[in-house]
């Protein structure tokens, strides 16, 4: 493509980084997407992190995606859903479940997602087209993993201070509010308001919403 003097583009990037993550080869996929970017002076796109930290997922390496998740962001390159999903699939899969937690709520603008995303890139990671169904989903693997109190309650409540138009199944919300009832340890320290605004709606914590996007 080069010898033929077509330049590279971010969707030529996006393809040959599939290709390097179906060979098992997730170094090379950095290593091409570095030089080419760099070559031809543009600057990577959502689709081309997205499938490196995609890469980074499949060869066991969540948190070189995690990295890469915040070059991005530093990048002032927003995040997409699919993004989201694939980090807080891989997250709760790998045991981290107040990283998918975390995620979350960068994803929806609520406080508490440091460290997993820097202060400064705060505003560039909400995205407004978060599935209600990865949220749900999220939530649900919390409670199956004992995170009731300490991180599904507070993260159901803040989706409704911060993203009320999101909206969560019921099936979902019973299974948390029966898994709560059914377990009387009492919330996390500094988790106290977030139960008060659970099950209440779509009220606005502190009276604003923080989007960000």
């Amino acid at each position: 493509m080069q010898r033929e003097g077509v330049q590279p583009s971010n969707f030529t990037l996006s393809l040959l980084v599939k290709l390097m993550n179906r060979a098992r080869k997730l170094d090379g996929a950095f290593a091409i997407v570095e030089e080419i970017s760099q070559k031809y002076h543009f600057r990577p796109n959502v689709h081309v992190y997205t499938n490196l930290i995609q890469a980074c997922v499949a060869n066991r390496n969540l948190s070189r995606g995690m990295l890469t998740f915040k070059k991005m962001l530093k990048e002032r390159t927003r995040p997409e859903n699919r993004t989201y999903a694939i980090l807080v699939r891989a997250s709760l899969a790998q045991s981290q479940p107040e990283q998918a937690a975390g995620l979350l709520r960068a994803a929806i603008g609520a406080p508490g997602a440091e460290p997993y995303v820097p202060q400064d890139c705060l505003s560039t990671a909400p995205i407004h087209n978060l599935d209600a169904a990865l949220v749900a989903e999220a939530l649900q693997g919390l409670t199956e993993r004992g995170h009731v109190h300490d991180l599904a309650v507070p993260l159901m409540s803040d989706v409704k201070n911060y993203r009320p138009q999101l909206r969560i199944d019921a099936t979902t919300q019973r299974r948390i509010m029966s898994a709560g009832m059914g377990n009387a340890s009492a919330p996390a320290p500094g988790n106290e308001r977030r139960y008060e605004g659970f099950g209440g709606g779509g009220g606005r914590a502190g009276g604003q919403r923080r989007d960000g996007a």
